[in-house]
């Protein structure tokens, strides 16, 4: 079985999903008492968003990739990073291991549905950037994104609340709206392309199928790990 070293703390609500998932996705596959093989390096989060809030994208960079090295160094076989939006900072450059793309292991997903019109969720930088999207056009996937506005008071529920383990009816009511949006705009399903968004949506009953990254990534991460055996 490989190593999986994950590069987590963005945030500790999202990691602790992980971990769980990664471990019953084994535990099933492999049976017995078996369980996954894992290095976590966890982040300050705080630390990570002072960074991301004031610009400093060539500390974020360094942040990144030199916890992905302690990551090889401690015995990992392969990496990944148990966020979205921090995906923005790699340099593929610099990796040392194999590396497991979260928005490649969604894209996959979602051409599996046989889905061709998605609705994606997630902070502002995932939505509007390449760094996540292009993984998904690259498989001809047509992407709907929220208006601006709606967009802003996304992130702004993402790393206000939710990054504190906060759900508010606020938070609520604006993913039911979003999903209503995506519908009317021909959307077969939503991607929750930010790790900890799943906490609202598992509360709320919506008018569309939803798949979550973390889920989805974690999954894919087990199966490689133990692809093999």
């Amino acid at each position: 079985m490989k190593t999986i070293g994950i590069l987590g703390g963005l945030t500790w609500h999202s990691s602790w999903e992980y971990y769980r998932i990664i471990n019953e996705v084994i535990a099933k596959k492999c049976g017995g008492r078996n369980s996954a093989n894992i290095v976590l390096i966890s982040i300050n989060f705080e630390e990570f968003y002072q960074l991301q809030a004031n610009y400093k994208i060539a500390e974020i960079n360094s942040l990144v990739e030199n916890n992905l090295a302690k990551l090889a160094d401690a015995g990992a076989d392969f990496v990944i990073i148990s966020s979205n939006t921090a995906h923005k900072y790699l340099r593929t450059e610099a990796l040392t291991l194999p590396f497991l793309h979260i928005a490649h292991a969604a894209a996959t997903y979602v051409l599996q549905q046989n889905i061709t019109r998605i609705g994606l969720l997630g902070t502002s930088i995932t939505c509007s950037e390449t760094f996540f999207i292009s993984h998904l056009e690259k498989e001809n996937l047509t992407v709907l994104t929220p208006a601006e506005t709606k967009l802003s008071n996304l992130n702004a529920v993402i790393f206000d609340e939710l990054a504190a383990g906060i759900i508010s009816k606020g938070a609520m009511e604006l993913m039911l709206e979003l999903f209503i949006e995506f519908k009317a705009n021909g959307a077969q399903a939503v991607l929750l392309a930010c790790t900890e968004l799943i906490m609202i949506a598992k509360k709320l009953e919506l008018p569309l199928p939803y798949f979550d990254t973390a889920e989805i990534h974690a999954v894919a991460a087990a199966n490689y790990a133990i692809e093999a055996l």
